[in-house]
């Protein structure tokens, strides 16, 4: 071997220490990278247990609300809090940055307790659940999530059969922003 090779050549194990650190380093990445998704999706889940929460309260008090209307609905989601039925905090969605005296949820107007137990009665705006999907109210008080095909078909479906049974379009009133 000549002096110039001599000069360029790496001590034995080198190589097979470099590729060691990187082996570790990308598994390193790679822990850190699912620790991340791992949190998001934990917060994720946590939002939607609460929206669900907050909206099963607002089922709730609707029952209640008809109980003493003589089987009429609020004509709002802030007639529940008008008669204490539900908190300010309540009507939030904590996928939301809105505050008190906001209403994070849709609620669709002029339903009673005689109407089928499968029609929506309020449901969450998909925005606050990263367009993947919402909560929402049937007419049992059913709260559940929908991922966002399930609901675009369930209140296509929802709509049309009102419109059928009572011979006009639903009337949903939209979420309401804070101060």
């Amino acid at each position: 071997m000549n002096d110039t090779a001599q000069e360029h050549s790496t001590p034995r194990g080198t190589t097979k220490r470099r590729r060691g650190w990187i082996i570790r380093a990308c598994v390193g990445i790679t822990i850190l990278a699912l620790g991340v998704l791992a949190v998001t999706t934990v917060r994720s889940l946590l939002t939607n247990q609460k929206a669900a929460e907050n909206l099963s309260g607002i089922a709730n008090a609707i029952k209640v609300y008809a109980g003493d209307n003589h089987g009429l609905y609020p004509p709002s989601i802030q007639a529940l809090h008008a008669c204490e039925l539900v908190s300010r905090q309540g009507m939030l969605n904590p996928g939301s940055e809105h505050s008190p005296p906001a209403c994070d949820f849709y609620y669709v107007v002029g339903l009673t307790e005689e109407d089928p137990s499968d029609w929506i009665t309020a449901f969450g705006d998909m925005r606050h659940h990263g367009d993947r999907g919402t909560v929402v109210a049937r007419n049992d008080g059913c709260v559940m999530y929908l991922h966002k095909e399930e609901f675009t078909e369930e209140l296509e479906w929802f709509k049309a059969a009102y419109e059928e049974a009572r011979g006009e379009p639903t009337t949903v009133v939209p979420p309401t922003a804070g101060p």
